[in-house]
């Protein structure tokens, strides 16, 4: 189902619509195809471009991960929603951030409007105890085991208890759950 914009006031309308938020950490959007790159590096992603709306210009907030992703969650400056450059050191977190609880999130809005959420991510980054699990139905944190001594600091600051163990891969969770709707 495709977007169409409505006379009467120039907003956008689009009924039954789903939305698919595809972030791939330092993936350049000049070697895709979608975004015309001659080689065929990413056909699976230029197939789906082609059916779905694509957006031409993005500009990041922050070159890291945590700060850029909250932006794009809730529309603020990093130095506003106040999750920065998470930091590891001897197996500590040197900065305990979470978004607080004040602060909306676009899965919430989304959530609040009819919309079923879910996020695959395997990122530690991204991890739910810095909030980026906020308004989501289902929240899955995957392939940690690379990064193990900075989850384990992570684990450690928030004092929960055990190990990140690494199950099956993002892409076959994600269709997993896709097949069920």
């Amino acid at each position: 189902v495709g977007c169409a914009k409505n006379e009467a006031n120039d907003d956008y309308l689009c009924p039954g619509c789903n939305i698919i938020l595809i972030s791939i950490d330092t993936l350049r959007a000049d070697h895709l195809g979608a975004y015309g790159y001659h080689r065929n590096t990413s056909p699976n992603i230029d197939a789906f471009a082609r059916q779905s709306i694509v957006f031409e210009n993005a500009y990041s907030q922050s070159p890291l991960t945590a700060p850029s992703h909250m932006t794009m969650f809730t529309s603020l400056y990093p130095s506003v929603h106040g999750i920065n450059n998470i930091i590891v050191a001897d197996d500590q977190i040197a900065s305990g951030q979470r978004l607080s609880d004040s602060i909306m999130t676009l899965p919430q809005i989304l959530k609040e409007n009819g919309y079923e959420t879910a996020a695959f991510t395997g990122g530690g980054e991204l991890a739910k105890i810095f909030g980026f699990d906020r308004g989501f139905d289902i929240y899955k944190e995957n392939d940690l085991m690379r990064r193990q001594p900075y989850i384990d600091a992570i684990f450690k600051y928030n004092n929960i208890p055990g190990k990140y163990k690494r199950k099956e891969g993002n892409i076959t969770v994600v269709f997993g759950w896709l097949k069920e709707k």
